[in-house]
């Protein structure tokens, strides 16, 4: 019944959501040019933020919860939002014409100018280090798992440059995560995990776009819920993957990179139109 009611206001809410974006102006040039929507990660909070009202609802009538399915506590759900909002306001108001955290910093020692995109990775710096101190037994253990949420808040941001490229990433991660521990996992992604399935179809077809917003969502839930499921040679895997996602995005183009595979560029394209 739970899940019956989650879906259906899930449901309810994506169309809702696209009219307002389109309403409220908000929108961008994709990567052909053309002016779309941006802003479904809105959406994929509002899918997360109805699991955690109808879970906590059916807790305070104590009516059975699968323990997959459980309300996410503050630790968890006020660093996601504080995440989700940075990111809005980036897509809102940010300055499309600097790229990348160079730039940001560039801006800020040159000029003195704290651009959204600067307070924006403040914000999920912030964020992650509210989640690791909530999560972490220890002063190592607490920097690798803040390394590993802020890198991978960003990261899945990076990959956002084609039409579900970051969902598909952020898909696959969710399966490696779930066959290293499944009722772990579960319980951290499926907050987004089921805002992600919705939007993706809208995100594929190059419709409408998930944003800051939705990407920084999306790769925060990652890297928290790696940390709950992950053991710790696992976390310094993925941490070293991420610093080195970063580190080529500041050195060359993702998209080449991609491009100069055969089987990459199929996997990126694949159900694209055009």
């Amino acid at each position: 019944m739970l899940i019956a009611c989650w879906l259906g206001i899930s449901a309810i809410l994506l169309p809702f959501t696209l009219r307002l974006l389109r309403a409220a102006g908000l929108a961008a040039l994709n990567y052909r040019k053309e002016r779309i929507p941006v802003g479904l990660g809105l959406f994929v909070w509002a899918c997360a933020a109805a699991e955690w009202m109808l879970t906590g609802a059916w807790a305070w009538l104590e009516l059975p919860l699968p323990v997959w399915l459980q309300a996410p506590p503050p630790y968890y759900w006020i660093p996601l939002t504080m995440v989700f909002a940075a990111g809005l306001v980036d897509d809102a108001v940010g300055d499309t014409r600097i790229k990348g955290l160079r730039g940001h910093l560039s801006a800020f020692l040159k000029r003195g100018t704290v651009t959204t995109g600067l307070a924006k990775a403040a914000a999920a710096a912030a964020a992650a280090l509210a989640a690791a101190a909530a999560l972490a037994e220890s002063f190592a253990e607490g920097a690798v798992m803040f390394g590993v949420m802020l890198l991978s808040a960003n990261g899945v941001n990076l990959l956002d440059l084609r039409p579900a490229r970051a969902l598909k990433v952020f898909f696959l991660l969710c399966f490696v995560l779930l066959m290293a521990a499944p009722g772990e996992a579960l319980v951290w992604l499926l907050p987004a995990a089921v805002g992600a399935l919705f939007v993706f179809r809208h995100d594929l077809q190059a419709k409408a776009m998930l944003g800051d917003m939705g990407a920084n969502l999306l790769g925060f839930s990652l890297g928290f819920a790696a940390c709950r499921a992950l053991p710790w040679w696992g976390l310094a895997v993925w941490l070293a993957a991420a610093a080195g996602l970063h580190w080529m995005a500041e050195r060359v183009s993702i998209t080449r990179v991609i491009e100069r595979s055969r089987w990459l560029t199929w996997l990126d394209r694949v159900g694209r139109s055009g």
